[in-house]
């Protein structure tokens, strides 16, 4: 079988065609592959956006000290707010008050802001303290270190907490029993309440 010359060149110009159509499929498609790829290694390498903590009755932060010490008509749910708040109270005020002794034993002073957010049982929320009373309470924690051994400075410093939070119970205007706070966080800060026997 004899193939003339302009045959065989048609051949080759076709089979080149076809090699180089071949070659620059591969190249686009490893091209499209390794741009997919950066784009998903990047969004990997972002730090995930951060998880807003919730709030109680559609209030958070410092709205919840707002609402709560201010006239409203809305007197049902501002005791709901009362109610669900006080769970919320004592965990960010034992969190300041370990604060403060973690801090002291570290030798270094940094008062937490005023807001924080407090886990519990449906998730966290966000609370919110004046800074004058952040600072208090973190003073009290960091008092715990200084007072080993002196028991009598020791229970003027749990005198000081119950002070604290009854200003912060009435100023929010909470229906809860003062002395039953303080036992409560006094008990889960465990340093706090055998230093404070």
């Amino acid at each position: 079988m004899n193939f003339s010359q302009d045959t065989l060149a048609l051949l080759l110009v076709v089979s080149t065609g076809f090699l180089f159509l071949v070659i620059f499929a591969s190249l686009y498609y490893l091209w499209k592959k390794t741009e997919e790829l950066e784009f998903k290694s990047r969004l990997l390498g972002r730090k995930p956006k951060e998880v807003q903590a919730g709030d109680i009755l559609g209030f958070a932060g410092k709205e919840i000290w707002d609402f709560l010490t201010s006239p409203s008509t809305d007197i049902e749910r501002q005791a709901e707010v009362r109610k669900r708040f006080v769970f919320v109270l004592q965990r960010h005020v034992e969190s300041i008050v370990e604060q403060g002794l973690f801090d002291a034993r570290k030798g270094k002073a940094s008062v937490p802001p005023s807001e924080a957010n407090i886990g519990g049982v449906s998730g966290e929320v966000a609370s919110w303290l004046p800074a004058s009373y952040v600072k208090d309470f973190y003073e009290i924690g960091s008092h715990l270190k200084s007072l080993e051994g002196e028991a009598d400075l020791k229970k003027e410093t749990r005198l000081l907490l119950s002070e604290q939070l009854s200003k912060v119970v009435n100023e929010l205007g909470l229906e809860i029993n003062v002395d039953g706070l303080v036992e409560r966080v006094a008990g889960n800060i465990g340093t706090f309440d055998s230093d404070l026997a």
